[in-house]
């Protein structure tokens, strides 16, 4: 009867027929269940400062192949988009005309240096004559001047004042027709070395232009189109041939604005020596090496504010192409070791005396959150910068490393003022 009883009357209790009982529940304060929030723990990590950019790939260097002579081409040594090496053949033009006038040329200079020798010859020739005459005209003028004295003094006959008269005049003949060979020869000399200078000369050009019947790649590098095929005849004024670009190193162009340089780095010294540049590639994986800024552009834009910088990257995997289109990012590092916490742990909460501070929910090993405010250093993406642990004159502010923080589900705290237990995720982050 009494389990009867019982039944009936809670029965009329859960129907809601009891007015007591209803006024008792009424006055208790209704039982909060303790909020699902994720834990985290407050970890060191390099702040590192970041910067991103939309950037271009450029070639450090760019070479245009033109022909330098006319000719038939007679072989490409190479397929588009090949990867060629320096001193590789490209193109091979008919030579035959080419090879003609470098084996004229060659034949002129042999000729020019026979006549040379042979002027020398001649001037050597002439020279011994000139000497030789000088030794007989002493002697002539010396026997025609006694017997012109002894035929003074009708010592001696005019016959024999005639001959040695007539041996003086044959001596300064001789050596007149020897300084003449000898100006003749000179002159030969000075012809055949003109001769010869001529023919260097058009040795040069047509070496040169034999030489340009080959045309080898003067760097490493990606040939790209070719505009003339087998059997095409060329000459210079028909245009570029193909294109050389480098790609291994290779550069990144992009527009920093003033500001950023100016705040992150300050001096083009900084900027070199600690930035590291990092690239995102169109299917948005990252490259996997980093950069180095090269140089910066002269001027700063005017209209946009903009600084070009130009890093490097040695590209070894060959996955940058000149031309295409990256997103850079610019990173340097301000402090290698910094309290960090996930952004998600950073509530904005006005203070009594309406100011923003930054707060989070510390949580202990009881699983009961408390208030903590911190101060921030810094903020990324990824992570929050705050200042350590310091005592103030009312409360504790700040974090160390390992405290268990609320990196989700702060919102529940905040609005159930009375929480002091939080049941925590399974899974700590």
């Amino acid at each position: 009867m009494k389990k009867t009883l019982l039944f009936t009357a809670c029965g009329v209790l859960l129907a809601g027929y009891c007015t007591g009982c209803q006024k008792k529940q009424a006055q208790q304060p209704q039982a909060q269940p303790a909020p699902l929030v994720t834990v985290g723990k407050v970890t060191e990590q390099a702040n590192i400062e970041k910067r991103t950019y939309a950037g271009v790939v450029v070639s450090p260097s760019v070479v245009t192949l033109m022909p330098r002579v006319s000719g038939e081409i007679k072989l490409v040594g190479f397929k588009e988009g090949d990867k060629v090496k320096k001193g590789d053949v490209l193109y091979k033009f008919d030579e035959t005309r080419y090879q003609a006038a470098v084996s004229n040329a060659l034949a002129a200079k042999a000729k020019a240096l026979a006549d040379i020798e042979r002027a020398d010859a001649d001037i050597a020739n002439a020279k011994a004559r000139i000497a030789e005459s000088d030794a007989r005209l002493t002697y002539a003028q010396s026997d025609y001047d006694r017997k012109l004295k002894l035929s003074k003094q009708n010592v001696t006959s005019d016959d024999k004042l005639e001959n040695a008269k007539s041996v003086l005049d044959a001596c300064i003949n001789a050596k007149a027709a020897a300084e003449a060979s000898l100006k003749a020869a000179e002159a030969a000399k000075k012809s055949a070395e003109a001769s010869l200078a001529a023919a260097e000369a058009a040795l040069i050009t047509a070496q040169d232009d034999l030489d340009n019947t080959t045309i080898i790649a003067p760097m490493d590098g990606v040939i790209g189109v070719n505009n003339f095929s087998l059997g095409n005849y060329v000459t210079p004024a028909s245009g570029a041939m193909a294109s050389i670009k480098q790609i291994t190193p290779i550069r990144v162009q992009f527009a920093m604005s003033n500001r950023d340089y100016l705040e992150m780095f300050g001096s083009l010294d900084t900027l070199k020596k600690e930035a590291v540049i990092k690239l995102k590639l169109a299917d948005d994986t990252v490259l996997g090496e980093n950069g180095t800024v090269e140089f910066i552009d002269n001027t700063v834009s005017s209209r946009t504010d903009t600084i070009q910088v130009f890093a490097v990257f040695n590209n070894a995997s060959e996955k940058l192409r000149p031309g295409a289109t990256v997103t850079v990012t610019i990173e340097r590092t301000i402090a290698e070791k910094a309290l960090a916490i996930p952004p998600s742990a950073v509530m904005n909460v006005i203070n009594h005396l309406g100011q923003t501070e930054q707060i989070v929910y510390l949580v202990n090993e009881k699983n009961a959150a408390t208030k903590r405010k911190i101060n921030i250093v810094s903020m990324h993406a990824d992570y929050v910068f705050i200042q350590p642990f310091k005592t103030g004159k009312n409360a504790a502010t700040g974090l160390n490393t390992g405290d268990r923080i609320v990196i989700d589900g702060t919102h529940k705290i905040r609005f159930m003022p009375n929480v002091t237990e939080v049941v925590i995720n399974p899974v700590e982050k």
